[in-house]
């Protein structure tokens, strides 16, 4: 150092590194340079803050900057940028002051990755390796010596035996001999007494923590185990069950508080631990709190009590210490909810930690709790956009129906605009032949009175054709009368064709103005659908494939009822028709040139009105029937679905309920058969989360399936025959209430258990099949609708009695249409399936899928808010993972032994009501399926 300004010391833990520069290097230094200063620092979780305060101290005087520990940067300091930084300044610094940091050899590899920091250190370092015998024994007698210590014979070699070739063996020595003295004999110091006082070196330590955990009350038991657990950094690539290099780390006593704990309470363990030397207490010369750490690493490697902590506990530290991370950035960005990283999946897990008692400190439990509510917070909002969404699909469906409705009613205006075109042309044409039909009776009269002239010349003195002049005279005065008369009636005709013509053009604007009401209403139904798209809403395509067939029966009893309601258009054509006959009639009868024939087609015509009238009151009844027809069929289609679900689930209710004896007595679950189908599996609503997508097809065949979760009652007697320990029930009763705190290797045990006992295969049921029995037939969220409700279901916010609290006995509220209880809340339940992240690729049938560790379970808890207990929601965790959370149900597939029609008359329980487990009637002969 006096050449050089920058020197790395590497040594194992307890090889001596910090106690060589402080007591060594830097006294020595200071010998030749009084003026010289020292800067101590650790690096902490803030490097940077340290290193700023240490140089303040200092102010550009000549100083050595001791950085110790320095593998606290890797440790504690979580920021990869913040750690490059700190690296480059202390590298600066070392141009202008000397720098000497001292760091554990095992971390020399977390130096690798920082180019000039790893040249320096290969090019200026110090090795300290532990001292050998020679050196601790010298150590021990020497300084025992200056205080009038003897020790007794072989009792240095004894000790010396045991901290040999120990990384740690000088903290050990200083704690064990520290015992010893505690146990001196005058001024010695004996064998005896360190073989059967302190239990060796390596106990000593132990002993001491050991010591003060037995003496404190049980009452202090969690807060002791929770201080020891927080000061230790968890190795972040350790499993459990394997060997973890776990660190010390220094943490603010206020993080030690448990939530709702007392500050003061924990403020005075902390200083009897201290006062043991257990730990030791400092200030954070930044953020002036009050900080603890454990003495030396030593406890933590040969303390056997804090291992046994660590190890049962290492998964669940290991998620604690995200959600601690988490919430720090959370609190230092003003507990901003941008910084709520635990959704979703993670928050389910996390959630289950909030609540064991004293686990989490009131930091952790609020930002677990803002994690909640802003979760649900978007829940709601996803739910009430969903709502506005499907209200635009409505209104531009409405404004789409309207807009045909107009185009229909357009359509009709025309065609009766046409009609009434074609009404007036016909009577132009009878108004022509009216005008011949007078032109020729003109005709008829001149010609007459041409005769009567040439018979008054050729005849003017014959009787005979006096009177025939007579009678002609008559003709023509008739047919001059009848011709006035006709006057009117001609006049009268010219007036209707002329109206005729008026109300066809009539029609003809109303049929153009329809044209253009249905044009606007094309218009708005356009801009509802674009408002519809543009909110984010799809149409649901999948939905009620089943009621096809029905709906295209109705379209065609509705297309056949359109075809025969035109009676209200053979209603005006026959008013017209009947207004033609009787002016038919009325000339006919006026002129006396009705001949035969005429009277005749008057005739058909009277013939045809009277059929047409006929036809008109048959097509008016017909109508009325298909009206009350369609009526009826709109009726029950609205009832269709659930009738089919409720008719093909019949005889499930009825007579397809089973228990198997078991061999050791008594019987096994209560099982129900679950009828073969199809269905969509997922997120079908779009309601959901990623690892629901996407929705796929699957083919379900017949299989059986408990009707409830499997129960302490039944479980307990599994435990008892196989010698297992029976699962924590927390304190609210066994019996009939869900069996919880089962891992999903014990689920699996149970079934293979109940397979033993019964001579046929259980199973747990695979993902698919779970999906499927919930659902039973629904495409809804919860198999009773798209809403939570109030007490269908044990589960957060259900407004049940339990709801929130703890779990409910099997049973206690209403069954699917499968007949199958508690899908929705209450316990999560293990699938036989692997997690995998979407259903990229999942089997379209019931088979299990994937044999990975991390396993699926589904339907939500009585802890979890109605999002999580959708039937399409999906969670996972390790196999061996347990929670008062998790029960199970099983299954058993079709093949299992006996054919269903065996099975059903052999093992059926034949209530229509089926009762729940404690009241279930035994079968005459137990045969599973």
């Amino acid at each position: 150092m006096t050449i050089h300004r920058f020197l790395a010391v590497l040594g194992p833990s307890g090889s001596g590194k910090s106690s060589l520069i402080l007591a060594g290097l830097v006294p020595q230094l200071q010998a030749e340079q009084p003026e010289l200063k020292m800067a101590y620092l650790t690096p902490r979780h803030d490097p940077l803050d340290q290193l700023t305060t240490a140089q303040k101290k200092v102010q550009n005087q000549p100083a050595v900057f001791v950085v110790d520990q320095f593998e606290e940067l890797f440790t504690l300091c979580t920021e990869d940028e913040q750690r490059q930084q700190f690296i480059e300044r202390l590298l600066a610094l070392s141009q202008q002051q000397r720098v000497v940091i001292t760091m554990r050899a095992d971390f020399w590899g977390e130096c690798a990755p920082y180019e000039s920091l790893k040249i320096l250190m290969e090019a200026r370092q110090t090795l300290i390796g532990p001292m050998n015998t020679a050196e601790l024994r010298a150590a021990m007698e020497r300084q025992a010596a200056k205080v009038g210590l003897r020790f007794e014979a072989d009792l240095s070699n004894a000790i010396l035996d045991d901290v040999k070739e120990e990384p740690g063996a000088m903290p050990l020595l200083q704690h064990g001999l520290q015992e010893l003295w505690k146990r001196r004999h005058g001024r010695w110091l004996k064998t005896a007494e360190y073989r059967d006082g302190i239990g060796g070196i390596k106990l000593a330590i132990a002993k001491t923590a050991d010591d003060v955990y037995n003496q404190l009350p049980p009452s202090e038991y969690p807060q002791f185990k929770n201080i020891f657990i927080r000061l230790t950094r968890l190795d972040e690539s350790g499993v459990q069950g394997e060997g973890s290099r776990d660190t010390r780390r220094r943490v603010s006593i206020e993080e030690l508080v448990p939530a709702d704990g007392e500050l003061s309470a924990i403020k005075a363990l902390v200083k009897h631990l201290a006062d043991a030397r257990l730990v030791v207490t400092s200030r954070n010369p930044v953020t002036r709190r009050e900080e603890v750490e454990i003495v030396h690493e030593a406890l933590i490697r040969y303390w056997p009590r804090l291992l046994n902590w660590l190890e049962e506990e290492r998964t669940h530290l290991q998620l604690r210490e995200t959600i601690r991370q988490a919430a720090l950035a959370w609190e230092d960005k003003e507990k901003n909810e941008d910084y709520l990283v635990h959704k979703g999946v993670r928050l389910e897990r996390v959630k289950g930690l909030a609540q064991q008692a004293g686990f989490l400190n009131q930091l952790e439990a609020d930002y677990v709790n803002a994690c909640v509510v802003l979760a649900y917070k978007q829940m709601l909002e996803k739910d009430e956009a969903q709502r506005k969404a499907e209200k635009a699909q409505d209104a531009a469906r409405q404004a789409q129906e309207a807009a045909e409705q107009a185009r229909e009613e357009a359509e009709q205006a025309q065609e009766k605009a046409k009609q009434a075109q074609e009404k007036a042309e016909q009577a132009q044409k009878e108004t022509e032949q009216a005008q011949a039909d007078v032109k020729e009776t003109r005709a008829k009269i001149k010609q007459a009175e041409e005769d009567i002239r040439l018979v008054n010349v050729q005849l003017a003195d014959n009787k005979d054709a006096k009177d025939r002049i007579t009678k002609l005279k008559n003709k023509i005065a008739k047919a001059e009368k009848a011709k006035k008369a006709l006057k009117p009636k001609w006049a009268d005709a010219v007036t209707k064709v002329q109206e005729a013509i008026v109300k066809a053009k009539e029609a003809a604007d109303k049929a153009e103005e329809a044209e253009q009401e249905a044009h606007r209403q094309r218009e708005l139904a356009k801009e509802a659908q674009e408002k519809a798209t543009n909110a984010g809403i799809e149409t649901l395509k999948h939905k009620n494939l089943f009621l096809e067939a029905q709906l295209r029966n109705v379209q065609t009893a509705l297309e056949k009822f359109q075809a025969d309601s035109r009676y209200e258009e053979l209603q005006a054509q026959l008013k017209e028709a009947q207004k033609k006959v009787e002016l038919l009639e009325t000339q006919l009868k006026e002129t006396h040139f009705k001949s035969d024939q005429e009277q005749q087609e008057l005739n058909n015509i009277k013939q045809d009105l009277e059929a047409a009238k006929a036809h008109h009151h048959s097509l008016n009844a017909e109508t009325q029937e298909a009206k009350k027809a369609v009526t009826r069929l709109k009726a029950k289609l609205n009832k269709a679905k659930l009738e089919t679900i409720r008719q093909e689930v019949a005889q499930v209710k009825t007579g397809y309920v089973f228990r198997d004896t078991l061999t050791e007595g008594g019987l096994g679950p209560e099982m129900i058969w679950i009828p073969a189908g199809q269905f969509q599996m997922g997120d079908i609503d779009n309601a959901g989360t990623d690892d629901e997508q996407p929705v796929h097809d699957v083919s379900i065949q017949r299989f059986a399936i408990g009707r409830y979760a499997v129960t302490f009652e039944e479980y307990d007697c599994f435990a008892q025959a196989m010698g297992r320990e029976k699962p924590d029930d927390e304190g609210w009763g066994r019996g009939q209430l869900p069996v919880i705190n089962v891992s999903w290797q014990e689920a699996k045990a149970y079934t293979e258990w109940l397979s033993t006992q019964t001579g046929k295969k259980y199973c747990l049921p695979s993902e698919a099949q779970w999906e499927y029995m919930a659902r039973a037939g629904t495409d809804t969220r919860y198999y009773w609708g798209n809403e939570p409700g109030v007490n269908k279901g044990n589960f957060n916010l259900s407004g049940s009695e339990w709801s929130g609290k703890r779990t409910a006995p099997v049973g206690s509220f209403m069954d699917n249409p499968f007949g199958v209880y508690d899908t929705v809340g209450n316990t999560w339940e293990w699938v036989a399936d692997s997690w995998h992240d979407n259903y990229e690729g999942a089997p379209s049938d019931e088979s299990v899928w994937g044999e990975e560790d991390e396993k699926v379970r589904r339907g939500g808890s009585w802890f979890n808010e109605p999002f999580s207990c959708r039937a399409a929601y999906r969670l996972s965790d390790s196999s061996d993972y347990r929670s008062n959370v998790i029960g199970f149900r099983v299954a058993a597939n079709v093949d299992n032994g006996a054919s269903a029609k065996e099975s059903v008359q052999a093992s059926a329980v034949k209530e229509t009501n089926a009762p729940k487990p404690e009241e279930a009637t035994s079968p005459s002969v137990a045969s599973t399926p």
